[in-house]
């Protein structure tokens, strides 16, 4: 993207939940699962924030349209409109991946927080159908691009540290181990399990 661009879309995703301000705080940080009636509610915050963005001095109407759309999903089984791929706005398929990213890796009144590395597999599994599979893989791409140098646990309790991002399969690194390599991505009896922390 271009600068502005970028500039937009930042700004987008700062504001693209603000219509939640418009939620009953009892609902919005209810602990245990909401009614067909609150969850109703809820799925408003789209249209309360895109009314309060389309109303602000300064923004633009794209950014108010992931206020709107950043719970379509692909298929048309997302709110509130129920907008399939070619309809969404590429803006709101990007802030729409982050902002499932980050309710799956936060706890909330309802869930726990799901292990970041579990959060991966699971938006690129889920997105096939939900998603746009080619923004996702981007996404994860570059989240693990991140990750390069940091120690980690693998599911047979070894520990190594991530060397290289595998271009086609992000989630099978290359770790270094005590003693010696393991590329994940030819050995898939192993798997990142969670970062590792020294106590």
């Amino acid at each position: 993207f271009e600068k502005n661009d970028l500039y937009s879309l930042t700004t987008a995703a700062l504001l693209f939940d603000i219509g939640k301000i418009k939620i009953p705080e009892s609902i919005l940080y209810k602990s245990g699962p909401l009614t067909y009636e609150e969850f109703g509610m809820v799925k408003k915050h789209t249209i309360y924030g895109y009314e309060m963005i389309k109303n602000t001095v300064g923004t633009s109407h794209l950014q108010a349209l992931v206020a709107l759309q950043h719970h379509e999903r692909e298929d048309g089984s997302g709110y509130p409109f129920g907008l399939s791929s070619e309809k969404i706005a590429l803006f709101s398929k990007i802030v729409g991946i982050a902002g499932t990213f980050h309710a799956m890796s936060a706890k909330n009144g309802y869930s726990q927080a799901i292990p970041f590395f579990q959060v991966i597999r699971e938006m690129q599994t889920g997105a096939y159908g939900k998603l746009d599979s080619k923004l996702v893989f981007l996404f994860t791409n570059k989240v693990m691009l991140s990750s390069i140098g940091d120690e980690v646990l693998l599911s047979d309790g070894s520990k190594g540290k991530m060397i290289m991002i595998n271009d086609f399969d992000p989630l099978r690194p290359l770790v270094q181990l005590e003693d010696g390599f393991l590329d994940l991505g030819k050995d898939f009896s192993v798997q990142l399990e969670s970062y590792f922390y020294h106590a």
